[in-house]
């Protein structure tokens, strides 16, 4: 959320900014002549001196604020609010909105303050509620995009661990969708080798026995000798090797996973008391 955050603060700088320097360069460049040529013909339809009724009539039929300086005609139509539009545009005398009559007086031009002070501060918030709207749009969006990649990242680290069980959900029928049903695919055919491993493991174990039983039996019908110790020490190994395997397989069948058994001396005594304990 933080990222799109970001994103849409830079957005919006980046868009503030080209649309500033926009109007800096070539707005002001095709305004300026227009505005100033009106100016000059509003300063020709006051009069020299000005005409206080023509100001009034004027700043009634336009939205302006007009303050005449000079020697006859002192006129404010809107006190404070053209020093403060000044203070507010640092390039108001780009714009020439001041002109000077042959009689010695000094006119200056603003545009009014809004009817309402508060319409202004209502739209920007507005503009920021929606910004903001935008945003959570577009990051659940997003999400509800990527969503399957959870699904598949959970999947696969259970098909690491040996649980084929359960299959990776299908969310959607696209690219990631495709992408989920293919390892699906895959995890079935390891699922498949891994069963078949086994089971050939446990099959060949099964099938060992019994010779080796009768092998053992026919052993134990020999005379004693080091010969005769020798191969029943033999046979002892294989048996021990043999059931490990066929508990390694039964261990793995019940934790679904395909870790060997590793088989090593154990205290009984000791494991009981620890159990006891815990």
């Amino acid at each position: 959320m933080l990222l799109f955050l970001l994103l849409a603060l830079g957005i919006s700088g980046v868009f503030l900014l080209g649309t500033q320097r926009l109007l800096q360069t070539g707005w002001q460049t095709y305004v300026k002549p227009l505005v100033a040529d009106y100016v000059d013909r509003l300063t020709a339809e006051l009069g020299s001196p000005p005409d206080v009724a023509k100001a009034r009539a004027l700043v009634q039929r336009l939205p302006l604020a007009l303050r005449i300086e000079g020697p006859l005609v002192q006129l404010d139509t809107d006190p404070g609010h053209l020093r403060h539009w000044r203070d507010q545009n640092r390039d108001a005398q780009d714009w020439t909105f001041s002109r000077s009559s042959a009689d010695g007086h000094r006119i200056h031009f603003a545009l009014a303050a809004p009817p309402d002070g508060l319409r202004t501060r209502l739209f920007g918030w507005l503009t920021l509620a929606a910004l903001l709207a935008l945003t959570a749009t577009a990051y659940l969006t997003v999400w509800k995009l990527l969503r399957p990649l959870g699904d598949i990242t959970a999947g696969v680290e259970a098909f690491g661990r040996g649980q084929f069980d359960k299959p990776i959900r299908v969310r959607r029928r696209d690219e990631l969708g495709e992408l989920s049903e293919r390892i699906n695919t895959m995890a079935g055919s390891l699922k498949g080798m891994l069963d078949a491993k086994r089971a050939l493991l446990l099959a060949m174990s099964h099938e060992l026995r019994s010779p080796l039983t009768r092998a053992r039996v026919n052993a134990e019908l020999l005379d004693d000798t080091p010969e005769r110790s020798a191969l029943l020490r033999d046979l002892g190994e294989m048996r021990d090797l043999i059931t490990s395997l066929l508990e390694s397989e039964r261990l793995a069948n019940v934790a679904q996973g395909h870790s060997a058994l590793q088989a090593e001396p154990t205290d009984l005594a000791a494991l009981a008391r620890d159990v006891a304990a815990g």
